[in-house]
């Protein structure tokens, strides 16, 4: 049953349009000035700027958000962690937060490099409209 009543499955899908690179936008950031810069992206650019807006975003601190969206990941920094057991969580915690997102498929390459108290972290992150190079300094 429909929301239109005189409206039957087939009429429903055929209306419903199909995502493709083009219908997914957002607002560019500058990542290394952390700032806007005017312009919106599409595709695979536009799912970066979610995925780098999800992890810099704490999870449970901000009512505004659900509890699915955020990352744990800054818990781990200050701490003398070996670099396996570092990359490992810093990943398990990315996969937590970005895998809510139904385009990201995978992320590769990970890289953590704990330099004091931040951590900079590379990683391919993989979509289903193609895949980006993300550079994080946390």
């Amino acid at each position: 049953m429909s929301l239109f009543p005189f409206a039957t499955n087939e009429e429903i899908t055929l209306a419903t349009p199909e995502i493709t690179a083009s219908s997914i936008r957002e607002y560019e950031l500058d990542f290394k000035k952390n700032r806007l810069t005017g312009r919106i992206v599409e595709g695979v650019d536009a799912i970066c700027v979610w995925a780098y807006l999800a992890l810099r975003a704490k999870r449970y601190r901000w009512v505004i958000y659900s509890w699915q969206y955020g990352e744990e990941y800054t818990n781990l920094i200050g701490n003398s962690y070996s670099e396996e057991y570092l990359e490992s969580e810093v990943r398990r915690y990315m996969e937590e937060c970005l895998f809510e997102n139904e385009h990201i498929k995978a992320i590769e390459d990970l890289v953590v490099v704990q330099e004091n108290d931040h951590l900079q972290i590379n990683f391919r992150l993989v979509t289903d409209l193609g895949s980006k190079e993300v550079e994080m300094y946390v």
